[in-house]
């Protein structure tokens, strides 16, 4: 399976919105995706501290944000900072952590902001 930005983009979205943090303990779901690979996503996301889950009887269930997950949605949430940095790690030739992907986005939402150097 190959790792999905769009996809941890979306869950984390998804899970963001959660008004319980103990939703309906179910996979979770996003459209256009198979179950699996989304849970393979949240699996990584919590494995990376940017969720917490339960483990329910088929797989993790994201239960909430964690801090890191909020500030990392923070800097990925706009959409034309999201489409900013994948147009640069594109261009870069794709290959990139989330360390990177979040230097990026807080980057450019800086320059949105007009706090970027030289703005």
């Amino acid at each position: 399976m190959t790792r999905d930005m769009d996809l941890i983009r979306q869950i984390l979205l998804k899970v963001e919105g959660y008004e319980n943090p103990y939703p309906v303990l179910d996979p979770l779901t996003i459209d256009g995706y198979d179950w699996h690979v989304v849970g393979e996503h949240v699996k990584l996301l919590t494995e990376s501290d940017y969720l917490d889950s339960m483990e329910i009887d088929y797989g993790l269930c994201p239960t909430r944000l964690t801090m890191k997950g909020h500030d990392f949605l923070d800097s990925i949430r706009n959409d034309g900072v999201w489409k900013k940095v994948k147009e640069q790690v594109t261009e870069k030739g794709g290959g990139f952590t989330m360390e990177i992907l979040r230097s990026l986005a807080t980057q450019a939402l800086s320059q949105l902001l007009g706090l970027a150097a030289g703005s």
